[in-house]
């Protein structure tokens, strides 16, 4: 398997170095990407991160997942196929910042390609981190190249954006970098990986409603049992907890962009009880929700 050069690496950290020279977040206007800079470590905090390739560029991250730590650092991907609740640190690394570039993923455009070769490519260049739906790959020097044509995108150069800015040309070049056997599993993984996508985007849909697994089983055609299972094992949360973490994010996100009631805020998400949501916000968080208001908005989890 082929991997990257450090130096094709090091040229890739320091173009996007060049393009953020301050700390904080680069979103694209013309391809659905963003860049990252981070400068100093950053503590432990829980994050909602959607489907994703997360290419680090310098640095590190580590993070817990379903009760169990992984680490991806320069010269690696971390692939995430599902909207993963999860709690993610900077250490402190001297004289290097962290620099990564992120590109959402559609699973269903990419398992649509794969459909064209449903034969799943060989795994060595991913290994799965517990049974989650998330893996961590190792960069080559394709993945590297093409890196390199979507910053060129980016700042609008225009020699390649005819061919990437289509999206599914952007996920064939992928797919045929070392990159596939990890979009594979991302993207096309188990018809229980798809059932549970489904259950997440009802959750996201239907925040509000009470919901408990009976329905979301039945609405995903699957039996109670079964349906616990699956979800626990994808996302490395129970169904009813997931729900309860991705309400706190979404009123997390709905305090520090909208001027509302911290009750408001509690009965938009599906609490019944103002007193509950402040007490659960204050035990996921580490601060209350009022507290929230005099924060920036929060960190990309990577």
């Amino acid at each position: 398997m082929s991997t990257h050069t450090p130096e094709s690496l090091q040229a890739l950290a320091a173009r996007v170095s060049s393009l953020m020279p301050l700390e904080g977040c680069v979103q694209s206007s013309r391809l659905d990407a963003r860049l990252l800079r981070v400068e100093q470590a950053r503590p432990a905090q829980a994050t909602l991160q959607e489907p994703a390739l997360v290419f680090m560029l310098s640095g590190r991250k580590r993070g817990r997942i379903a009760g169990k730590a992984f680490e991806y650092q320069a010269g690696q991907c971390l692939v995430l196929g599902l909207p993963l609740l999860f709690s993610c640190e900077t250490p402190a690394l001297d004289n290097e910042v962290t620099l990564a570039l992120v590109l959402p993923i559609d699973s269903t455009a990419i398992r649509l390609l794969l459909n064209e070769s449903p034969t799943p490519p060989r795994p060595e260049a991913s290994a799965q981190i517990a049974s989650v739906a998330m893996s961590v790959s190792r960069l080559g020097d394709a993945s590297v190249g093409l890196l390199h044509r979507l910053l060129d995108v980016m700042q609008g150069k225009h020699n390649d954006m005819p061919a990437l800015q289509s999206q599914d040309n952007l996920y064939r070049a992928l797919l045929e970098s070392e990159l596939k056997h990890a979009l594979w599993v991302a993207a096309n993984g188990s018809q229980a990986m798809q059932k549970v996508h489904d259950a997440i985007q009802l959750m996201q849909k239907l925040h509000a409603s009470e919901l408990d697994v009976k329905t979301l089983a039945s609405r995903v055609h699957l039996s109670e049992s079964a349906f616990h299972k699956a979800f626990k094992s994808l996302t490395g949360q129970t169904p009813m907890r997931y729900l309860k973490q991705y309400r706190l994010h979404l009123a997390r996100r709905l305090i520090q962009q909208h001027d509302r009631h911290i009750a408001q805020v509690a009965f938009a998400v599906g609490y019944q009880s103002p007193t509950q949501f402040s007490r659960d916000f204050k035990q996921h968080f580490g601060h209350t929700a009022g507290d929230t208001r005099k924060q920036p908005p929060a960190a990309d989890p990577i």
